[in-house]
């Protein structure tokens, strides 16, 4: 189960709303038992993986392709791109290069395979080959927007900024081809209104926002977000009239009564203020009542209350919602989730078996049901645990959710050392899960480290996200 987020947040010692980050000396800890490196070059290496990444890749360039040139210049170019596909860079830059000397419409070559390279999150090749062409190249607007997209997604957001200006300047004295006018000002636009909303200039982030839309007007996106930029600038109001627009232009766009209540609950401190908690219910309930028939408004609204740690209220909501409703992925999971929240083991059994038998390769049931047996005390149900957690593991050797509960039922059975090596790596990332964490520090109390257990609990009690044993370890900590 997936939810965007938005804002960073910073707790204690300290926690974000994606996770705990965690201290050195926890990751000291665990660093004796594996050195974990990753490093990848990739200059011809752009669409080569094989399998689903690969396909990835390739709409990843198709949406490139379609969103950076014109057509009359793709059909020609036809043969290069199938060259790109996979991974001849030589023969597609000797065909782009030709193409290139009779047209004016294409960005250089660099530019467009630094874009490339970004949209596949290789961002250290992106900028080496950015930086290099834009040395001979310092009147490129389009690369230097390329290097602002680089320092937002860095979190260089002066930086961002600082190109931003200078693309802008540009274009304003006429350096960008009339050609790449149509291609290029989207960019440089919502490159703009980001840096804008990054540096809380709400005005002029919501007028780019919309400039965005007059320039893309099939794009609901970009009026969505000037709708989001009014609500962080605290015109609610307005916010609801523009989102309600949005959306009755772009019936695919979110609720608005919801994006609102997603807007308020991540850039405000509702964990210690209550009124944020009332008005962030006003708007998930208004968007129930006006949009009944409407899935995300319920499956919304039960994520919310479960966020916000009121399980029954999630579950009487849960009663309330139409059968077809109930018998959503979401929904059935949120609901076993609310079983857990109030530790009743036997219900969240009970329901993830039988969610099993409706989706039996559905990882996350799988997992939750992993989760839950090892809570059981019972020999059987905590081998029948491990049988899960290990082919899980198996299934998704990348998904911290699956490690940490392999880790969690070794833990359980006593083999302390091997979930030690299995949540090392996750530790050495810097960046936790609260659940993860809270296995972490249960760990590292069998190992006697119960400062470290200690301060991981309470990060982990201070994140946001869903974390079923927040309660438990409140109590804990509060000796309430």
């Amino acid at each position: 189960m997936s939810r965007s987020n938005d804002g960073p947040w910073s707790v204690c010692k300290r926690t974000t709303r994606q996770g705990v980050v965690c201290s050195r000396s926890i990751v000291r800890f665990l660093v004796w038992i594996a050195c974990w490196c990753a490093a990848s070059r990739v200059t011809g290496d752009l669409i080569t993986q094989e399998g689903p990444r690969n396909t990835e890749r390739q709409n990843r360039l198709s949406e490139l392709v379609a969103r950076e040139l014109p057509e009359e210049d793709i059909a020609k170019l036809g043969t290069s791109l199938r060259s790109l596909e996979i991974g001849d860079i030589q023969n597609f830059r000797k065909g782009y290069d030709e193409l290139a000397a009779t047209s004016s419409s294409l960005p250089a070559v660099e530019v467009f395979l630094g874009k490339l390279l970004i949209t596949n999150n290789q961002i250290a090749d992106a900028t080496q080959m950015l930086e290099e062409y834009v040395l001979k190249n310092q009147e490129d607007a389009e690369a230097h927007v390329a290097l602002g997209i680089i320092a937002m997604k860095t979190g260089r957001f002066s930086d961002a900024w600082l190109q931003s200006l200078y693309a802008q300047r540009l274009v304003d004295r006429g350096k960008l081809p009339e050609a790449r006018t149509k291609f290029a000002l989207p960019s440089l636009t919502e490159l703009r209104a980001e840096v804008a909303e990054r540096r809380q200039q709400w005005s002029e982030s919501e007028q780019l926002f919309l400039k965005l839309y007059e320039l893309l007007p099939g794009q609901g996106y970009a009026m969505l977000r000037a709708g989001r930029t009014k609500v962080l600038a605290g015109d609610l109001k307005g916010s609801y009239e523009l989102l309600k627009q949005a959306r009755q232009n772009h019936p695919n766009l979110p609720l608005p009564e919801l994006t609102i209540a997603q807007v308020l609950e991540a850039n405000t401190d509702w964990v210690r203020d209550r009124e944020h908690v009332v008005r962030i219910d006003s708007w998930m309930e208004l968007a129930l009542k006006e949009h009944p028939d409407e899935l995300s408004a319920g499956s919304s609204y039960m994520h919310w209350l479960l966020l916000s740690d009121r399980p029954q209220e999630a579950i009487a909501l849960y009663q309330t919602l139409s059968e077809p409703h109930k018998l959503d992925r979401n929904v059935t999971l949120l609901r076993c989730l609310a079983a857990r929240y109030l530790q009743d083991y036997s219900t969240a059994e009970q329901l993830l078996t039988e969610a099993m038998a409706v989706h039996p390769d559905d990882l996350d049931f799988s997992d939750q049901l992993a989760q839950v047996l090892v809570e059981s005390g019972d020999a059987d149900k905590l081998k029948r645990a491990a049988e899960l957690a290990e082919s899980n593991s198996k299934r998704s050797p990348a998904s911290e959710a699956t490690i940490a509960t392999l880790a969690w039922v070794k833990t359980h059975s006593g083999e302390l050392g091997p979930a030690a090596t299995l949540l090392q790596p996750l530790a050495s990332r810097g960046q936790m899960s609260a659940q993860t964490a809270y296995y972490l520090a249960r760990l590292l109390a069998k190992q006697g480290k119960f400062d470290d257990s200690h301060r991981l609990l309470a990060a982990a009690a201070n994140t946001r996200g869903l974390f079923p044993q927040r309660a438990q370890v409140n109590r804990e900590l509060t000796g309430k």
